[in-house]
Order: C-alpha cells, then sequence, then structure tokens
C-alpha cells in the first residue's frame, strides 16, 4: 500500500491536516479507519463534520424512510412508528440523543391533541362502539318477534319489501345513535 499523505487522510475522515498531525503524536493507527473513528468521537470537542456523529458510517445509496421525510399529512402513529425504526438503526450517541429530542417532542403533541379533545381514547371509543352495538341488537331482537306475525300469508317479493322496512329502521335507529354520541362530543368540546 501506498504511503498517504496528511492531506490524503485529512481527506478521508474529513478532518483537518492539523487534526491529523495530533493524532499522529497520539500515535493513532490513520490506516486503521475503527481506531481513528473511536479517537475523534472522544475527543471533547470533534471537528465540524463529526459534530452529529461518524461521516463514515452514512450511507449514500440506502434511502431509508425516516421521521423527518415522513409525509406532511402522516398521522401521529406513522411519525412516531418511523422515529421508533429510527432510534432502533441509531449507531452513535449523538443520533439517538437528536432522537430522543423528537420523541419527547412527540410525546408533547400527543398530550396537547389530548387536550384539545381531537383525540378520543381507546376507552372512550369502545364505550360508545358498546352502545351502538346494544342498540342495533335490540331493535333486531324487537323485529324478530314481530316479522313472523306481519309475515304471515305474504308472498316472496312482499316479503322482500316487508324486510327492506325493517333493515332500514335499524339503520336509521344506528345513525340516530351515532348523531347523539357525536352530539354529546361537540357539546364536550364547547
Amino acid at each position: 500500500m501506498a504511503k498517504l499523505s496528511q492531506r490524503a487522510f485529512a481527506d478521508m475522515y474529513h478532518v483537518s491536516v492539523d487534526f491529523i498531525r495530533k493524532m499522529k503524536a497520539d500515535n493513532v493507527d490513520l490506516t486503521n479507519r475503527q481506531k481513528v473513528s473511536r479517537y475523534i468521537l472522544r475527543q471533547p470537542k470533534r471537528p465540524a463534520k463529526w459534530t452529529s456523529g461518524n461521516p463514515l458510517n452514512r450511507n449514500v445509496g440506502k434511502v431509508e424512510n425516516t421521521a423527518d421525510e415522513v409525509d406532511e399529512d402522516a398521522s401521529l402513529d406513522d411519525i412516531q412508528e418511523a422515529l421508533r425504526m429510527e432510534m432502533v438503526k441509531a449507531v452513535d450517541y449523538d443520533k439517538a440523543r437528536t432522537l430522543k429530542t423528537k420523541a419527547d417532542a412527540l410525546k408533547k403533541i400527543k398530550e396537547l391533541a389530548i387536550l384539545d379533545k381531537t383525540y378520543i381514547h381507546r376507552e372512550e371509543l369502545n364505550q360508545h362502539l358498546i352502545k351502538i352495538g346494544n342498540g342495533v341488537k335490540s331493535a333486531l331482537a324487537r323485529y324478530r318477534g314481530e316479522l313472523p306475525q306481519v309475515m304471515e300469508g305474504m308472498t316472496a317479493p312482499q316479503i322482500k319489501k316487508a324486510l327492506a322496512a325493517k333493515e332500514r329502521e335499524v339503520l336509521l335507529l344506528l345513525a340516530d345513535g351515532l348523531s347523539e354520541i357525536y352530539e354529546e362530543e361537540e357539546v364536550e368540546n364547547d
């Protein structure tokens, strides 16, 4: 292997020539990338390109979905998932610290959404769905008792019309139940 100049090492490691001289004075093997990386990352004041981590580890050809690149219309859950995947792949402390700051900000955004009542808690939603389900169940049970007497002596087309009418009544009951729930939420938000 040909001997590289200090300028070549400086370009290869994204540092200044003075920093290469400092590493040579501290007996760092400049041909060993791991030792050079470890040495630079342990410095209290790092070179400019090393402040956000090791520039040698960055893959230029590999495209990843990061929390910064998520669509603006994405839900908080989509952003959280992208952020979680990015946190799992973090290889240096500075990147992990930045991601932690983003995660804390995302948590605050969710808390504000809850305070603004734009977020419906899962338990609250389940209670609403149980109310709707019970209403539909009671309507169907009522019609099950009524329909045999109503349909007695009818022809097939007449039975179809009677069933369609009862189906509309059940759907109307369901729509009324949904509108009541959403009216309650609007009153609570005001």
